[in-house]
């Protein structure tokens, strides 16, 4: 689901501002220790993770 997400966001616009699920968004930071992260900048992250691959 989160690859999905991700891969969503790539290709509409790598700047744009998306909405995400809440409870989606819940799992994602639940499974990183990237608590300290706000919601934007997690988002960014994914995306940058996943453009490295």
């Amino acid at each position: 689901m989160a690859t999905l997400v991700r891969k969503q966001v790539i290709l509409q616009n790598k700047t744009m501002k998306i909405e995400i699920n809440d409870e989606l968004f819940q799992k994602l930071i639940k499974r990183s220790n990237t608590l300290s992260l706000s919601r934007s900048q997690y988002i960014r992250l994914l995306i940058k993770q996943d453009l490295e691959k």
